[in-house]
């Protein structure tokens, strides 16, 4: 091509980039307006069952901890859970819990670390001391015994159990001990590797031994009532077998039919009533006093069931779990059909943080998950969909997101490290982070780049984007706690001094947005600094947060309230807000109030801000300048405009629209419109709006163009 034909040709592309330009700067006044966004979305938190526990139970008593109980009492029903007495009894800590023959009593350690049996329903009766060094074996409700023997007994002395001689020569004898309902005798059961097992009986008023009674070998041997049952699995059949305390004939029936040897039955015996698992049957089976053999008919979906509670209730308690993990509490009747006498109510999940990202609400719920911890209580990684008119299901988050700017995320793994991802992919590995912001990390008393470069290391206190607040000397003849304001992507800006605070010392975090600093100065009253005009906001509150425009402050009980920064205007939030568990993103926030999930619009005063720019600054043939540019707010698609020296549009690249304010895959050759490989030093400009309508993209500060530099060459 010849030279000046290169050059009418650039004139004419320059002149309608110019036209296009300016068309641009115009619109960028008066942006068309975005979409209407709801201001006020909700979603009910998650629920789990508000499950409680069945302590003990006998006759037509349940023994339970509900969830309206205290932490040292309980409640009691009389009519099998139709009707409940609250604020019963229970240990301080730990505890065993007994019922049985029309009594309660538990075994506990109180909060002077004394231990011992309590025999406290339906009259308390004096018990013998425990000893301070023994440790519990087994407990009854009139009598409770050690693992060394001891056995101390309700309006007696303690003494020591002793029992029958076991036939010598036995192989791999095992005890086990047990008390009647009534605690009138207490008994030994010793299985065997050989033909038999025994169980050796004991008169716990009189201090006797009754002899010993020869068992059939099983391991599956239960004290319940006044008798001894036994469900052994033989070639003829699954057998139960009744034998009376302190002694008499035993009497047996057979459950299931036909060899069961390797059944893997287990038993569970509720007074005169046992409930029988096997492998063979999908139902429990009921096996009445008189050797019926029912089939119990749980409630449909039941995943998993067990046994409610200790003793020896006039009917069989079951715990039953839906695929869910949804429990019923159910009494079985002579029948095998059930009926849940106390239904168990769904409540919110407990919500211990949040973390607002411009399409996602993530969360840390706090909630029981016995199979995955082993004190049963846990943290549950949830999020939830956002867009601009609603907030969609919760669901499993597989990352711990702890902190966001666009589509940058901190995420900590389960040993406490942090990561860098940038659009759900995984980064480098980064020390304790305070604040992320565009592609700055604010470290205590520095600022890097997600690169690793440190930009800067004079007493860092906040950052917003490139701009950094930094701790400074208090001026001469003046008093307070001051602070500069730098921006570390332009140089040429001279520092600006502020004072935050009239103390010394900053009481808290020190908030940085904008043109705006602020700090709680002290408990309940906080500081508010446009560093740019002066201008000051006092408030009797705690400083949270600060945004576009805006800031949220609680009170004495956490609630939350916003200030707009223009009017001074406070809006108190919903009842049961929480600051301890409240994150913003943009002009968007995230809050509970106990029962839902709340994502607030909060109108914003200002335009996309550029918060800063990943780059190498350069290009050459073989290695084009790429750029990572993070905003303030969502962007629909733009442009940016590159320039040379004298101001001359050489080339415009396309931006797609991005939901995180976040842009990515940018890059130039370092070639004009006609391919021509340039030298030189360029100017970019990036040409986008806001999706919210507030307009076009500006630098940090908040006037003049997003830009910087390219040299090419």
């Amino acid at each position: 091509m010849k030279p000046n034909t290169y050059r009418r040709m650039l004139a004419v592309v320059t002149t309608w980039l110019a036209v296009g330009t300016l068309l641009s700067a115009v619109t960028a006044q008066s942006p068309q307006a975005a979409p209407a966004t709801a201001p006020v979305l909700t979603r009910p938190l998650p629920t789990e069952p508000d499950d409680y526990d069945v302590l003990a139970a006998t006759g037509d008593w349940i023994w339970a901890s509900l969830p309206s109980d205290s932490h040292e009492h309980s409640s009691l029903s009389k009519d099998g859970g139709r009707t409940w007495t609250h604020h019963v009894q229970m240990p301080s800590e730990g505890g065993w819990y007994a019922a049985g023959a029309g009594r309660l009593a538990f075994f506990g350690t109180d909060e002077d670390a004394f231990s011992g049996p309590a025999y406290f329903y339906p009259t308390e009766l004096t018990s013998s001391g425990w000893g301070e060094f023994w440790k519990i074996s087994v407990m009854g409700t009139k009598a409770t015994l050690s693992t060394d023997l001891h056995l101390a007994r309700a309006g007696q002395s303690s003494t020591t159990a002793t029992f029958s001689a076991l036939p010598k020569k036995l192989k791999n004898p095992s005890h086990t001990y047990a008390f009647t309902a009534d605690s009138a005798h207490l008994v030994r059961i010793t299985t065997t590797a050989g033909s038999a097992d025994y169980a050796s009986v004991f008169d716990v008023r009189t201090a006797k031994s009754l002899g010993r009674i020869t068992l059939p070998r099983t391991s599956q041997h239960q004290v319940s009532g006044s008798a001894l049952y036994s469900l052994t699995a033989t070639k003829a059949g699954l057998n139960l077998c009744r034998q009376p305390l302190p002694s008499g004939s035993a009497t047996c029936s057979t459950v299931v039919a036909g060899d069961q040897r390797k059944a893997a039955a287990t038993l569970y015996q509720f007074g005169a009533n046992a409930i029988v698992r096997t492998r063979s049957s999908t139902s429990p089976l009921l096996v009445a006093p008189d050797g019926t053999v029912t089939p119990v008919r749980l409630p449909a979906g039941t995943a998993t069931w067990k046994r409610d509670g200790t003793g020896d209730p006039r009917r069989p308690l079951l715990r039953t779990e839906d695929a869910d993990g949804t429990p019923h509490h159910v009494r079985v009747a002579a029948d095998g059909s059930v009926s849940e006498y106390l239904k168990v109510k769904q409540v919110p999940m407990q919500v211990n943080d949040l973390t607002l990202a411009p399409t996602r609400v993530f969360a840390t719920l706090w909630t029981w998950q016995p199979e995955r911890f082993t004190g049963g209580w846990g943290p549950l990684p949830q999020q939830w969909a956002l867009d601009d008119g609603s907030i969609g299901p919760a669901t499993t988050s597989p990352l711990d997101v702890r902190r966001v700017s666009g589509s940058r995320w901190i995420v900590q793994d389960s040993s406490d490290r942090q990561y860098l991802y940038d659009a759900g992919r995984k980064g480098a590995r980064v020390g304790d982070v305070y604040d992320l912001s565009g592609p700055y990390l604010l470290h205590e008393k520095s600022v890097t780049l997600i690169s690793g470069r440190t930009v800067a290391t004079k007493r860092a206190e906040a950052i917003f984007g490139s701009l950094v607040a930094e701790h400074v000397d208090t001026p001469k003849g003046q008093q307070g706690y001051w602070a500069a304001m730098r921006n570390l992507a332009d140089p040429s800006m001279r520092p600006v001094t502020v004072k935050v605070s009239p103390d010394s010392r900053l009481f808290s975090y020190l908030r940085l947005w904008g043109d705006w600093l602020g700090s709680t100065v002290e408990p309940g009253s906080l500081r508010l600094v446009n560093w740019r005009t002066g201008k000051v906001l006092n408030r009797v509150a705690d400083l949270v947060h600060l945004g576009d425009g805006f800031a949220v402050l609680s009170d004495d009980n956490y609630r939350l309230s916003i200030l707009n920064l223009t009017s001074g205007k406070t809006t108190v939030l919903e009842k049961g807000s929480r600051s301890l568990e409240f994150s913003a993103y943009g002009n968007r926030l995230a809050y509970h109030d106990g029962t839902r999930l709340i994502v607030r619009t909060v109108p914003g005063s200002g335009r996309p801000r550029l918060l800063g720019v990943l780059t190498s600054g350069k290009t050459t043939k073989k290695s084009p300048w790429k750029a990572a540019i993070d905003l303030t707010k969502p962007l629909a698609a733009g442009t940016i405009v590159i320039r040379d020296a004298k101001g001359r549009v050489v080339r415009t690249l396309a931006t797609a629209a991005s939901d995180t304010g976040s842009l990515r895959g940018i890059s130039w050759s370092g070639r004009d419109t006609t391919g021509r490989q340039l030298k030189g030093r360029f100017t970019w400009e990036l040409v986008a709006a806001a999706t919210d309508g507030s307009g076009y993209a500006v630098a940090v500060t908040g006037d003049g163009a997003a830009r910087g530099t390219i040299t090419a060459g």
